[in-house]
């Protein structure tokens, strides 16, 4: 009955390829544009329902591409990569059918990515590799369903039949390599032709530039799916996966920059919004200088067996560098793993400053002032931000000539003699400064705004100003985007080490380092929110040398809180 129960339920809407001693029944759970929209990467969903002992797995993978071909090409498709997930149900399942398909030649033929899991039909002996810590509990929920077939509810049994395919389906997928490491077949099945000949130099140009670098999942259940013995799943509901370009929030020109610990060597992962749904990625390695820059469009689907958004990448163009560095692609690819837990956690951004996914993998944390993914970390802190800013061109060296974090100098320092206490006023603000602080040089007069310096041995060793904003004045600006504003507009190079978003005495407020890249002195910045009624806002900032800030925060801390 279980055969029954697979077709009737997970599988009911597949369609079916009748082989000698094997029925296929398919489901193409995803499929995403490749080669710029003349190819198509699918994912696959295989139910094998064995009718014999004999198997020949080249037979039904060669059927099932066939199939597919012929369903692409009416779409106009040219070339189409398939990853299959196959279940494979037969009387004599198990452990040694398991070891007789998944082995190299299986896992990898011509088109295709496969990986597999077994089920046997009489017993419900659920094997998904030898010795999985999963096999016990499946086998176990299967062999419990299979010996109820006859005092269910027929409806209710197929549903959770279905419930434990997904599940077995989702685990199996896991092992799913990404689409870059499939290699596509013109959608007749045959190697001809000179962009697929092997060792050609054309075609290794053609795939390295318009490959789709991450694997883009649509899990039927989530990671974290375990077997819960009340049945209490709930089958995300069935249908295609419709994609849209996704668009950013952010200012066209804003970057992140990190700090990759994950590989061999440390290295630099750069995002860099162009516009649109299109993002420039850059890979940097100081050890060799090896360099890897990529345009590369994002998309967002919806529906289909997910239960929630997913990205998925497009069109990726090389800009500088090549696709033949391991490390380097394995970074850059990174970036969809990134972008699938940001659109998780962004719904928690910003009425929490600070998300952590801590039971997701790789305990992503994200701020929602970054630009971009908000990541701040990633793989456990070993990728973590770096840096972030608002580029002065599309070319701009802060990104695209990154070498690495600044070289720090040490700075002056010098002990601050108080004046004669005071008060003054700023845009309506009083602040508790003493005679020591002066008005500053005047300015062009758009650049005016109201400021008082603190001079130390000759040099402006400290500021304090006060901008007023309405918010209702500017288009979609709210307080989140202002302070990000202000935290990617430094003047300098911005330290995410020590970076705080904080609440004081109910007054949100910003605090950050910044170096001067050419001297190497580093500065801090403070930023307060003060609320003045509807939608004004005023901005109070305090500036210092650090060397001086260090030796006088007291005194600093004073005028602030």
């Amino acid at each position: 009955m279980l055969n029954d129960g697979f077709r009737n339920s997970l599988f009911a809407d597949a369609q079916s390829i009748v082989l000698p001693g094997t029925s296929l029944h398919y489901l193409v759970r995803s499929s995403r544009p490749r080669l710029f929209g003349k190819g198509e990467t699918a994912d696959v969903l295989v139910l094998a329902d064995m009718q014999s002992r004999e198997i020949n797995f080249s037979q039904l993978s060669s059927a099932l591409f066939a199939e597919l071909a012929q369903r692409f090409a009416a779409d106009s498709c040219r070339f189409l990569a398939i990853r299959a997930t196959w279940l494979f149900l037969s009387e004599s399942g198990g452990i040694y059918l398991q070891e007789a398909l998944d082995v190299p030649e299986n896992r990898k033929t011509p088109g295709m990515a496969n990986v597999f899991a077994t089920i046997d039909s009489q017993s419900g002996t659920v094997c998904l590799a030898p010795g999985a810590p999963e096999n016990s509990s499946l086998s176990e929920r299967l062999a419990d369903l299979d010996r109820s077939v006859l005092t269910m509810d027929r409806d209710m049994w197929y549903r959770e039949v279905g419930k434990t395919a997904g599940i077995i389906a989702d685990i199996a997928g896991r092992k799913l390599p990404s689409p870059l490491f499939v290699q596509p077949l013109p959608v007749d099945g045959k190697r001809s032709g000179s962009a697929y000949r092997s060792g050609s130099s054309l075609f290794s140009v053609i795939f390295a530039a318009l490959v789709i670098l991450a694997a883009g999942k649509s899990p039927l259940y989530s990671e974290a799916a375990e077997i819960d013995p009340s049945g209490g799943y709930v089958l995300p509901p069935a249908g295609p996966v419709e994609y849209e370009p996704l668009r950013f929030a952010d200012m066209p020109g804003s970057w992140a920059m990190y700090r990759d610990e994950t590989g061999a060597e440390p290295a630099y992962l750069g995002l860099f919004y162009v516009g649109g749904n299109e993002l420039a990625i850059r890979y940097y390695r100081p050890s060799d200088k090896k360099e890897l820059l990529v345009l590369q469009t994002w998309h967002v689907g919806s529906g289909g067996s997910s239960a929630g958004p997913e990205a998925s990448t497009g069109a990726l163009e090389v800009i500088r560098g090549d696709l033949s560095d391991a490390a380097a692609l394995q970074s850059v690819s990174n970036a969809e793993r990134w972008a699938q837990k940001w659109l998780q956690a962004r719904t928690r951004m910003p009425g929490e400053p600070e998300v952590r996914l801590e039971n997701e993998a790789g305990s992503p944390v994200f701020q929602f002032w970054i630009p971009l993914f908000a990541v701040k970390e990633f793989d456990s802190a070993r990728v973590r931000l770096v840096s972030a800013g608002l580029a002065s061109s599309g070319a701009d060296p802060a990104f695209f000539d990154w070498k690495g974090e600044p070289a720090e100098a040490k700075g002056p320092g010098g002990k601050i003699v108080p004046g004669t206490p005071g008060s003054v006023f700023l845009e309506g603000l009083e602040l508790p400064l003493d005679s020591a602080w002066t008005d500053a040089a005047s300015a062009p007069e758009e650049w005016t705004v109201p400021a008082k310096v603190l001079v130390l041995n000759g040099r402006e060793a400290a500021r304090v100003q006060v901008d007023t904003v309405d918010l209702s004045a500017h288009a979609s600006l709210d307080l989140p985007r202002l302070m990000s504003a202000y935290l990617l507009q430094t003047g300098g190079y911005l330290s995410a080490e020590g970076l705080s978003v904080s609440v004081v005495d109910g007054v949100p407020c910003l605090f950050c380092r910044v170096l001067d890249p050419e001297t190497g002195l580093a500065r801090i910045q403070f930023r307060l929110f003060f609320s003045r009624g509807g939608s004004v806002v005023s901005v109070l900032g305090l500036e210092a040398d650090e060397s001086v800030f260090r030796e006088n925060e007291a005194y600093f801390e004073s005028i602030l809180f």
